[in-house]
């Protein structure tokens, strides 16, 4: 790759949040999360975005269920950009429900509503629905020491995407066609773990050309 194509990227994130502890419902969280990001993207489609978030979610006493609903509006200005003069707005909607199966795992399906206010700069179409899928095993004691595995999945389409777990906005133009993915985690002693993960990404370009990115992530935490 020629260094003088690679964008430098610097993202700020903030979140702010607080726990209601009810009698009916358990923990009640309500979150509210504020992103910037900056580059050195030329064409000025990628840089200077803002995202706000918003989410609530219920949490029982007993954590046999999970449910969230969150919202996120992303600015695009197209700064300095030859084609548009325009900024772009992308809002989305999504819904999680997670639970156990049984008393060894745990289900989780989110679901990706996303509405852009410019369809010629979203491939076409002004809104995507995608569902994420994850799959957790508890193993519990063995000899190899793994405590979980984890399988993930994307089903459906998804552009300009907000991932509040993770504390991230995919800033990039190209559609996301799907992905699969698995994670495994170790526990190494009373308080650390070791995690690693394996997925493989699909995106299509504005052009049209399809391609996939695999990813390798390794975690190790120490505690005292």
């Amino acid at each position: 790759m020629d260094p003088a194509n690679n964008i430098d990227q610097v993202s700020m994130f903030t979140t702010l949040g607080y726990n209601f502890y009810t009698d009916a419902n358990g923990v009640v969280n309500v979150r509210a999360d504020f992103q910037s990001i900056d580059n050195n993207d030329p064409t000025g489609a990628t840089d200077n975005v803002s995202v706000n978030s918003y989410q609530a979610s219920v949490t029982p006493y007993d954590e046999k269920y999970y449910v969230e609903l969150g919202m996120s509006t992303s600015e695009y200005p197209f700064t300095g950009n030859t084609t548009y003069s325009d900024g772009l707005t992308v809002d989305q909607f999504n819904a999680t429900y997670g639970t156990g199966l049984t008393a060894s795992d745990w289900l989780t399906l989110k679901l990706f509503q996303i509405s852009s206010s410019d369809k010629t700069r979203t491939h076409g179409q002004k809104s995507y629905s995608s569902v994420e899928a994850k799959y957790k095993y508890f193993l519990g004691d063995n000899f190899t020491l793994v405590n979980n595995v984890e399988f993930s999945t994307l089903l459906g389409k998804r552009i300009f995407a907000v991932d509040g777990a993770a504390g991230s906005a995919y800033n990039v133009g190209d559609l996301q066609t799907g992905s699969v993915g698995v994670t495994t985690e170790w526990k190494v002693g009373e308080d650390s773990n070791l995690l690693f993960s394996l997925s493989r990404e699909n995106y299509r370009t504005a052009a049209g050309v399809d391609y996939s990115g695999d990813y390798r992530y390794i975690n190790f935490n120490i505690g005292f």
